[in-house]
């Protein structure tokens, strides 16, 4: 930009240029207030007075339309010509046939300027209507959400097939797979003993390779700890949106709310996005009832498949506007402080590192001995193992929630795998693949472990099908990147077919080699596995425990005898999901196992059938024209006379703009 002629940036919106709101109910000193919050946070005087809470978004646009001489468009029908986020991108979009306007506008910031300075030199704007970026957002979804939902299914398949479980398995891959079970089976079905002794063997290498590696980032893995980055200025943060992926989450609606109301961010920098389903009535409607409209908007997800988190959250990314993306759920409650430290951290480190992985913690472990152990695993994982991943520079497998990402990144990436129902260990193991860092943010998110059986196998499922499918995709590899990163693709393999094997059959190989060992031949072979199966089978204990005992250290948790009794139990829980996985991977491969959250008040049973769908407005409304800003008399104080009635104004402007 350049400087204009009275030493301010050419296009930028000045208090000035917003005297005209003082004949819509706005006092000189809120005017006043809101410019010296722009000043102080670095924005548009319209975004500190929207976001801010100075003025209700609706009341500033339609000022702004009798100002200018635009019709005011209630529920704009837009022509999708362009891609949804180029209209989006653009702010403009033409109108079908038969309107009275041939386009329709929603500018922000300096784009604002423009119009003002037309209406000034008595220039006209005929075939422009003007609305709300709300509502042209809403248009774009209804006019394009075929486009919109269709990408977000199938952008990253379309772009980088390799790179997507779309199509499932493909069939050299499925052949591979079934050659490995037919010779495993035919050596041990036609060798005995020393089969059932070689395969053993071979399992226990895989298993191996993970253990090794957990046990590595326990060695490294240091606490997390508060960064020594400088805090950034208001001013100086970049702007944040916060992806909230819902579905069939009404009860968990207002604690929701309440948390992300605290998040200490400038609310003129920050955008909350509610994702949920066109068909979820309940919950949107229980969101509305809550809504923070300043910072905080509802998008309905145009209706297509596969009906998944990433699907959701790739719409979200499609309609984000911040540097900076965070991801959580509907029962996170994450630190107020969050947002800050993870901008602070990003601003300061080399833009190779594209996301912040936060802690997750577990609040509700006092509900059972199921949430208990829950508890201890996330403890061993997100404050031992991932800081140990981190410090070693490996890859880290991303938890579902509190990952803050540069959007650039994300967007290089390619976003959320809408086929692979664990995408954020996907993304952090192809964002790795790609030569991005991750890294762990010392900031907690308090979350609900599930508290029975019934809420746990079907998550747990979902997870091991999630990791079969980020094995597969994973293992889709060039030999040029075994060659130049060996270290990070054995991470990779063991973050996951290890992982996989291990839950899948280590517990029973390890058993049957005890069993076998006694009566088996006296053979150097024979007595190598033995020997490894005993080393691996200590090695595991050990590579269980120890983070557990570290990480319940570290999070304050008083580790009890029961607790540690109760391990083995839960890795049979464990091993149960695993197969539950292999199953549902072959009959159900995209079903996504729905995690409630919360407990349902007793009154709940009949707030489903509540029709909560938009309220349709009339088409358009041509305000009375407005002389030219230039004939405004109306002088601004030269400082703020009183501390401004917020509300009282915000009744008026609204009570002006209804006229």
């Amino acid at each position: 930009m350049q400087d204009g002629p009275a030493g301010r940036q050419a296009g930028e919106l000045e208090a000035e240029d917003l005297v005209f709101l003082l004949s819509h109910g706005l006092s000189a000193g809120t005017l006043l207030a809101a410019a010296r919050a722009a000043r102080e946070q670095g924005v548009t005087m319209d975004a500190a007075l929207i976001a801010g809470g100075f003025m209700e978004e609706d009341a500033f646009y339609r000022a702004l339309a009798r100002e200018c001489g635009l019709p005011f468009l209630n529920a704009p029908r837009v022509a999708m010509k362009d891609k949804p986020a180029v209209v989006l991108a653009a702010g403009l979009a033409p109108l079908p046939d038969g309107q009275e306007a041939r386009w329709v506008i929603a500018p922000r910031g300096a784009r604002i300027r423009p119009l003002l300075d037309m209406s000034a030199a008595g220039r006209r704007m005929d075939g422009f209507a003007l609305t709300t970026p709300q509502r042209f957002e809403q248009a774009v979804l209804s006019g394009g959400g075929g486009r919109i939902a269709g990408d977000a299914a199938n952008g990253l398949a379309d772009r980088a097939p390799g790179r997507s479980f779309r199509g499932q398995a493909r069939r050299g891959e499925l052949l591979m797979m079934l050659a490995l079970v037919f010779a495993a089976s035919f050596w041990v079905t036609h060798a005995g003993a020393a089969g059932a002794f070689d395969a053993a063997g071979a399992i226990c290498c895989v298993v191996s390779v993970g253990l090794v590696i957990r046990l590595a980032a326990t060695v490294e893995g240091a606490p997390p700890i508060r960064s020594a980055c400088r805090a950034l200025r208001d001013r100086d943060l970049p702007s944040y949106t916060v992806l909230v992926a819902l579905y069939d989450e009404a009860v968990v609606v207002p604690d929701l709310c309440a948390a992300l109301a605290r998040l200490d961010y400038p609310p003129s920098k920050l955008e909350v996005l509610f994702l949920v389903e066109a068909r979820d009535r309940s919950t949107r409607a229980a969101l509305e009832a809550h809504l923070r409209p300043q910072t905080q908007r509802i998008v309905t997800c145009p209706p297509g498949e596969p009906r998944t988190k990433p699907r959701a959250l790739n719409i979200g990314l499609a309609l984000a506007r911040g540097d900076l993306v965070v991801i959580y759920d509907a029962e996170d409650e994450p630190a107020p402080d969050q947002l800050r430290l993870a901008a602070a951290r990003l601003a300061a480190a080399n833009p190779r590192l594209a996301c912040l992985q936060a802690v997750l913690a577990v609040h509700n472990d006092d509900r059972s001995r199921l949430a208990r152990l829950f508890r201890l695993e996330y403890a061993a994982l997100f404050r031992v193992v991932l800081p140990g991943l981190a410090r070693m520079g490996l890859p880290i497998p991303l938890g579902g929630t509190s990952n803050h990402f540069r959007r650039a990144a994300l967007v290089a990436a390619g976003g959320w795998d809408a086929w692979n129902v664990t995408e954020d260990a996907d993304l952090g193991l192809r964002l790795a693949s790609l030569g991005y860092d991750i890294d762990v943010l010392e900031s907690e998110t308090a979350e609900a472990a599930p508290e029975d059986l019934g809420q746990w196998f079907p998550q747990r499922t979902r997870w091991f099908k999630g990791w079969i499918q980020t094995s597969i995709v994973a293992s889709r590899l060039h030999g040029a990147s075994w060659r130049s990163e060996p270290v990070r693709q054995i991470a990779t393999f063991g973050h996951g077919w290890s992982t996989v094997v291990t839950a899948l059959v280590a517990p029973a190989t390890i058993l049957c080699l005890a069993a076998v060992a006694p009566f088996a031949a006296d053979t150097p072979r024979a007595q190598i596995l033995t020997a490894l199966g005993v080393v691996v089978f200590v090695a595991g204990a050990y590579a269980l425990a120890w983070p557990i005992v570290v990480g319940a250290a570290r999070a304050r948790i008083q580790l009890s005898a029961v607790d540690l009794l109760l391990v083995p139990p839960y890795l049979v829980l464990v091993c149960a999901a695993a197969w539950a996985a292999v199953w549902e991977l072959l009959v159900a491969p995209f079903q996504w196992n729905k995690t409630r959250h919360g407990r349902a008040p007793d009154s709940a049973a009949g707030a489903t059938a509540e029709d909560a769908s938009p309220v349709h407005l009339a088409a358009s409304e041509r305000p009375p024209s407005l002389p030219p800003r230039a004939t405004v008399t109306t002088a601004l104080p030269t400082r703020i006379p009183s501390t401004p009635d917020i509300e009282s104004d915000r009744r008026r402007t609204r009570a002006a703009a209804a006229e």
